[in-house]
């Protein structure tokens, strides 16, 4: 491995050029319609009850139900939330059922998933001998696009990236890299070991895509030059798309061989 070691950032947060005076923004929406199939309520809904979630804000709603006594009301409380998933859009529900002095009686949760724009599942909240306390949950994804003539900043986005050297099977840190950006906004670094054309080469870049809670898609973009098995170089080029969590560490190797010889680079995302 050469002895020199140049490297070089590129914020992608900070761009050089003016930003557009017009920004077109999309938003998600999931709205959920509420039916209970087993019970009745005291308030009233016509359609159902609603809950509309977005993609960072969950959405609560609370009901009096008469159950599993017709003639005693409870409260039933609801919870809806975004998760990020590999599989793409998921909603969790949470249910809690008190009776009138406030005591828990049942806790429940269900995740409904979004292959489309739309979604049904039933969600059984409680079960009391053979009364069962069951809703109907009808889902739909909405989106809705609007301009602002403001610049467009996401959630902040650190990232600290330890770049290490693997030979033979071990590895020794080279450095570590403390680097910041917004959600849609990316973030390179760019490092040299030895003399331009005849050594190692690499830039890294990472586009925090989307933020849900506390989960980020991260992209991941490593392309330079490597040593071949000749003492030659050799070009390089890797994508990956990582979920990850704050604090979670995710990991991305470009080596050969067995033990195996080239460069690991450590990522931990802090939102």
């Amino acid at each position: 491995m050469a002895a020199g070691f140049v490297a070089w950032l590129v914020g992608g947060a900070l761009p050089a050029t003016a930003e557009p005076a017009i920004h077109l923004v999309e938003r998600e929406r999931i709205r959920l319609e509420i039916r209970l199939l087993t019970a009745e309520t005291i308030e009233e809904a016509e359609g159902g009850f609603v809950l509309e979630v977005g993609e960072s804000s969950p959405a609560e709603l609370e009901l009096r139900v008469l159950w599993p006594d017709p003639d005693v009301p409870r409260r039933l409380k609801l919870t809806a939330e975004r998760a990020l998933t590999a599989a793409g859009n998921v909603v969790r529900l949470a249910s809690e059922l008190q009776r009138p002095d406030g005591t828990v009686t049942a806790r429940a949760k269900r995740d409904i998933a979004f292959y489309s724009d739309t979604s049904t599942a039933l969600f059984e909240v409680a079960r009391v001998g053979d009364q069962v306390l069951t809703l109907a949950i009808a889902g739909e994804l909405t989106r809705e696009t609007t301009y602002t003539a403001r610049p467009v900043v996401g959630t902040p986005v650190h990232f600290q990236l330890d770049i290490e050297w693997v030979e033979q099977g071990d590895a020794v840190t080279l450095e570590t890299n403390h680097l910041n950006t917004f959600v849609g906004q990316s973030v390179s670094y760019s490092f040299r070991l030895g003399e331009v054309g005849e050594a190692e080469s690499l830039s890294v870049r990472l586009l925090p895509v989307r933020l849900l809670g506390n989960t980020v898609r991260i992209e991941v973009d490593v392309t330079g030059t490597l040593p071949d098995a000749e003492r030659g170089v050799v070009m390089v080029s890797r994508q990956e798309q990582w979920l990850s969590t704050k604090g979670t560490t995710s990991t991305l190797s470009l080596a050969s061989g067995e033990p195996p010889t080239g460069f690991r680079f450590v990522v931990t995302p802090r939102f």
